[in-house]
């Protein structure tokens, strides 16, 4: 073919056409390979041929005669190695495939004359031919501190095309590389657990496992058991794992969920300066997401319910899905929870404005998510509270805040279809396992068997937002977020994460249901 005679109006189009794709497939949460169907292109057009030893392919056909002077059909092969480096060869005519220096990748993909790759710290490094400025990165994806990690990478011809990640878009999960499961190795019930995860919830088994020596079996760690025997192993997993940046960190009883200087349950003075000098510091969740890794800010959750046991029919409740992905949904499978129950009664008759909002807020986001005005229950500050409830598919409230008994968990009683809800509450230390002084509901007893009016853990939720310390009134997760996303069918961790304003958040429940 003589590129004088190509119809590069035509050829152009076609590339717009694949960015445009590349793009949609993105935004409507499909995966990546959609693309060629939508283009009409085929499986082999957009990879390559397996090499032994080698991870991801990337192949570049050039089939356009007359981009060189030899006009001979020329083409650059990349292989990605597990230890996340790269081995090029083929046409090198402008150094498309000159690949030294390059590490820590987890993607790659190559125009014609010129090669991309999306680095583990989200940023992407491009190279090679450059007339249509396809090797020259925007600076926001090529800095890791600019908060736009780069979560999906494409090229052809001579455009690179990147998805910046979305904390909001339920992308393809690939639990090989997406789930990272830590158990503690002195605790047997934390192993045992998550060998039952492994081994029993749907389309989990091919995660990755990491065993943690943790000092303890409490619930809080010195900051110097975080930072020097606990964070130290989650950081050499990654680094010889340089392909993989898990969105997903699931952590099993025994794995502690709180940092305090003191070990203890000794609580921040609010006039004390410098805060660092508190006893408190950020949950063991928020620590691992914020800062552990840079460009690395995984939704973190914790299935630690009360005992093993407690924790194995938790496990149990999803069992029921085996036919559906990773991504499990009760109400897929016809399940009936589709009520809400928003409870503002027992505050004070003219409560401060940042505590007027948060049940509303709620009812906000379920009804801009669908919802209908029958499928949701709010009572006012000077209502009565909410004891009984049917089909939950969220629950909200002040708990002992609200002037309820702490154990409101025995007098409220829920119905019907009611295992699969989300739920939290305003109380400062529902997170915590064994401040009794507390003297507030906890998660522990959420998830306990007779929860909730229920027999054999037949009325617990299915997740929970809650708090190792003390977050605050106004850091009080995002009602209108989290139930709104709910609502919407996103997945648990994608609720509570978005929702989240507290330092000391913790998420209870698998990361991967949804309604």
């Amino acid at each position: 073919m003589d590129a004088r005679n190509l119809d590069w109006q035509a050829f152009v189009a076609t590339l717009d056409e694949l960015a445009r794709a590349i793009l949609q497939c993105i935004a409507d949460e499909r995966p990546l390979l959609e693309v060629a169907h939508a283009v009409g292109m085929s499986r082999s057009t957009i990879q390559g041929p397996s090499v032994p030893g080698a991870g991801q392919i990337a192949f570049a056909d050039l089939l356009a005669e007359g981009l060189r002077p030899s006009e001979k059909a020329v083409g650059q092969q990349l292989d990605l190695k597990t230890n996340g480096t790269l081995v090029g060869w083929g046409d090198n005519s402008y150094g498309q495939i000159n690949t030294s220096g390059i590490s820590n990748v987890m993607a790659i993909a190559a125009g014609w004359i010129h090669s991309a790759t999306l680095k583990n710290d989200g940023t992407v490094v491009a190279w090679g031919y450059n007339q249509s400025g396809q090797s020259s990165v925007p600076t926001p994806l090529t800095n890791v501190t600019s908060n736009a990690p780069v979560k999906m990478l494409g090229a052809g011809g001579f455009q690179t095309v990147a998805g910046v990640f979305s904390p909001v878009t339920q992308y393809q999960v690939d639990v090989k590389k997406d789930v990272l499961l830590i158990y503690n190795t002195n605790s047997i019930d934390s192993l045992n657990v998550c060998a039952y995860y492994t081994n029993y919830r749907p389309m989990i088994a091919s995660a990755n496992v990491l065993g943690v020596g943790c000092s303890n079996k409490t619930e809080t760690f010195y900051p110097s058991e975080y930072t020097n025997l606990f964070l130290p192993q989650v950081t050499s997993w990654l680094t010889t794992n340089a392909t993989k940046r898990p969105q997903y960190v699931v952590l099993f009883l025994d794995v502690p969920s709180r940092v305090n200087t003191n070990g203890d349950y000794s609580v921040n003075d609010r006039e004390h300066i410098p805060p660092t000098s508190l006893p408190v510091r950020e949950s063991v969740q928020h620590q691992l997401s914020a800062w552990a890794q840079a460009g690395w800010q995984p939704f973190v959750t914790h299935i630690n319910m009360g005992a093993s046991n407690d924790c194995v029919r938790y496990i149990d409740k999803m069992t029921n899905y085996t036919s559906q992905g990773v991504v499990l949904s009760a109400s897929a499978a016809a399940y009936g929870n589709i009520h809400y129950y928003f409870d503002d009664a027992g505050q004070l008759p003219t409560p401060p404005a940042t505590y007027q909002v948060l049940a509303t807020n709620g009812v906000t986001g379920v009804l801009q998510n669908g919802v209908s005005t029958n499928d949701y229950t709010y009572e006012p500050t000077n209502g009565t509270f909410i004891l009984s409830g049917a089909n939950v598919a969220g629950y909200w409230s002040w708990g002992r805040w609200g002037f309820q008994s702490p154990y409101y968990y025995l007098s409220n009683h829920f119905s019907g279809s009611s295992s699969w809800y989300i739920m939290g509450t305003a109380e400062s230390y529902n997170g915590q396992r064994a401040n009794a002084g507390a003297y507030q509901g906890t998660f522990l007893q959420w998830f306990s068997s007779n929860a909730f009016g229920g027999t054999a853990y037949s009325s617990t939720p299915i997740a929970a937002v809650t708090h190792v310390d003390e977050p605050g009134t106004a850091l009080l997760e995002d009602t209108q977020i989290y139930f709104g996303l709910w609502a919407a069918g996103k997945s648990f961790a994608i609720c509570a994460w978005n929702s989240k304003l507290t330092s000391q958040f913790q998420a209870v429940g698998d990361p991967l249901v949804k309604r």
